[in-house]
Order: structure tokens, then sequence, then C-alpha cells
């Protein structure tokens, strides 16, 4: 696997971001997506799942094979372009500055995305994928967080 460093050597401005999103009685859950994908420059993507352990994120290179899913009385997943909700809206079209990876106990549990005006964090919280604006210190207080620059 390529790291983020070497997928984005030349890409810059973010291009588009969708989600796999849980739906229950109609609701969509857009703070909380099953997955993350990201595109740099209509070219690069890359895309962020809980990792096996529970515990990390991991990512792949590529465009996401989402499909759709009907699960009966526990909803459905569904596909949606959110470059137009928070905290991707701020970002859009604009030039990625930095990407850290977000360390607890030497577990990579998230990302964070440093754009020109804004930025935005890619977090695996308990087997759950969670997308934040601004840096969750409050649920993040406890957990020993080291962020080292991958980009």
């Amino acid at each position: 696997m390529k790291k983020i460093s070497e997928l984005l050597k030349n890409s810059k401005y973010l291009s588009k971001v969708m989600y796999i999103v849980h739906v229950f009685d109609e609701i969509e859950n857009f703070n909380n997506p099953q997955s993350v994908f990201v595109e740099f420059d209509s070219i690069i993507g890359i895309t962020f799942r809980c990792g096996s352990n529970g515990e990390s994120i991991i990512y792949e290179e590529g465009s996401p094979e989402f499909v759709e899913i009907n699960m009966g009385e526990f909803g459905r997943e569904i596909i949606r372009d959110v470059i137009d909700h928070s905290p991707w809206k701020e970002s859009a079209a604009s030039s990625v500055d930095s990407i850290f990876e977000i360390e607890s106990e030497s577990i990579v549990i998230g990302y964070k995305f440093l754009f020109d005006t804004s930025e935005a964090y890619v977090v695996n919280l308990g087997d759950e994928i969670f997308v934040f604006g601004k840096y969750p210190e409050d649920i993040l207080k406890d957990e020993n967080i080291i962020l080292k620059r991958v980009f």
C-alpha cells in the first residue's frame, strides 16, 4: 500500500467527498459514515474505513466500490456526495496543506486534513467512523493523542 504522501505528491485540491451513510427511519447519519472517500484533483482517491481490530482506521487507494444495501428493519446504507456538507464544504476546491495521522497508543485512529481555510478530521472511535470540522478535544482528551505529519 502506498503512503498518503506518495499518493498526493502531485495532487492538491479537494474535488469530491462521498460517504456510505446509514439511514434508519429515513434519517441519514452524516456524522457517522460507514466509509469516507476523498478525491483530489479529480485524479487521486482515498477511501477510509474502520480497521478489522475495531480501533484503527485504514485507507485504500482508488475509487471505492461503494454499494447501497437494504438491511430491512435495520435500515439502509446509501451513497452520498457530501462535498457540500460540513466540514468539507469549507474545503471544496481548496488546497490541502498537510495531512496528519492521529495516533493513540501507537495505533492510527484517524486523519487530520488541513486545508487553506479549514480542517477536517476522520476518526475511528470504537469501531465507528466520525467526521469533525474541528479537533474533538472533549472526546479525545484521555486518548494520549499524537499527531504525525504524513503530507
